[in-house]
């Protein structure tokens, strides 16, 4: 591997390189958007090549079985990505097409607008909670304030749970959320497995009382129960994942998201005069700087990929933020650009494992950002934002702003 490219693929591994991958991702692609990293693992950056093997089925999911041999043990240790191993995330046919049919009833279009009064209410606490607060406070994090609360409760209504059962899940959620990582190990992942085990727990209580009291037709925890009785570590690791998926995508795509708009004020300008354009804009977002970064697959057969000969078994990391900006499929794929045709991105991945999620995720967004910019027009950043020390979900982790300029 020329050294240029081996430096570039190192330094996404980096905290440097994670708080701006684009241009490394850019060096990779421009020679190789099929990088061999070692014999048995290829590193993807080109938009064509993710598509392929997110929809070609020799290409798995991270099942238990992949997963005892990265481990190199039958027995995983930790809980957080057994947890993961365990959910429909990591699933293969046929058990994957069976749970995803059971899942998907949560978020059908007539549920989703169903529920579009009930995330209206939801922004409108939320926004009128950050107004009150900043009067007395004047600079706030939105990320904290309203971004990571607006996505859990969200996530919590999907599952029929009350604003109760979800208040302050949202730190042990994004703690869990690390065990996507490639490289996690020492106090991260003890801090995923901590938050596991007392997820876990919380939704143990949880569904002992659900189950114990008459349900609508619809309860989906009831109908989770009833499709597996006897399955019940898979039952939790569904219902983490619904309430991980759930935050941590939607909450960086708002913090992403409102970040542009704080930098293009004429662009927020044009938004609030026609919120029509709000669906392209949130689209863009997801594009331009995708909260899912990373995904992985194992070959099942080995296979040819771009002239390098990926073996039985081998792996596959598919970085879908720079397939988003894939100059070979995206025209001026480093500009935000909300007239963007057919933005057909990856950031949902594609295939069979295309996010449950995304409907309502797109939703929430669209009512959020619309709210901030109609209700706080003068909103600016106070502060320079943080970002996550993660390549896997990008996000902020502070993103100080004012709601009225000063």
């Amino acid at each position: 591997m020329p050294i240029d490219l081996a430096s570039a693929a190192g330094a996404l591994f980096t905290t440097q390189g994670r708080i701006d991958p684009y241009p490394l991702y850019r060096t990779i692609q421009q020679v190789a958007p099929v990088l061999p990293m070692a014999e048995n693992i290829v590193l993807i950056t080109g938009y064509d090549e993710c598509d392929r093997l997110l929809k070609d089925p020799i290409f798995m999911a991270g099942d238990q079985y992949w997963r005892d041999r990265e481990d190199e043990s039958v027995e995983n240790p930790h809980l957080a990505k057994s947890l993961i191993a365990a959910s429909i995330i990591s699933l293969n046919p046929p058990e994957h097409r069976r749970l995803r049919l059971l899942l998907g009833r949560a978020f059908t279009p007539a549920r989703m607008t169903a529920m579009t009064p009930m995330l209206e209410r939801i922004v409108d606490e939320l926004v009128s909670e950050m107004a009150q607060k900043t009067e007395s406070v004047g600079v706030i994090d939105f990320m904290s304030e309203f971004a990571c609360r607006l996505p859990i409760r969200m996530a919590g209504a999907v599952l029929g749970l009350s604003s109760a059962d979800v208040e302050g899940l949202g730190p042990l959620v994004h703690d869990l959320a690390v065990a996507f990582e490639l490289d996690i190990s020492g106090e991260p992942l003890n801090a995923a497995n901590s938050a596991a085990a007392r997820l876990r727990a919380h939704l143990t209580d949880i569904i002992a009382r659900r189950c114990g009291q008459p349900s609508a037709d619809d309860d989906l925890i009831r109908s989770l129960v009833a499709a597996a009785p006897e399955d019940f570590d898979a039952l939790i690791a569904n219902l983490l994942l619904l309430l991980v998926a759930g935050q941590e995508s939607p909450s960086n795509l708002l913090g992403n998201g409102l970040r542009i708009l704080l930098d293009r004020p004429e662009l927020a300008a044009t938004l609030r005069a026609a919120p029509a354009g709000l669906p392209a804009f949130v689209e863009e977002v997801l594009r331009f700087d995708s909260p899912v970064q990373m995904t992985g697959r194992w070959s099942n057969q080995e296979t040819d990929l771009g002239g390098h000969l990926l073996p039985r078994e081998g792996y596959a990391i598919l970085m879908l933020g720079a397939a988003n900006r894939d100059p070979r499929f995206f025209l001026h794929p480093d500009e935000f650009l909300t007239a963007r045709a057919n933005n057909k991105h990856l950031s949902f991945a594609a295939g069979s494992h295309f996010c449950l999620g995304a409907a309502l995720a797109r939703l929430g967004a669209r009512i959020a950002f619309h709210a901030l910019i109609r209700e706080f027009p003068g909103m600016s950043l106070a502060d320079e934002p943080a970002r996550i020390d993660r390549l896997s979900l990008r996000g902020y982790a502070t993103l100080p702003i004012r709601l009225a300029a000063m």
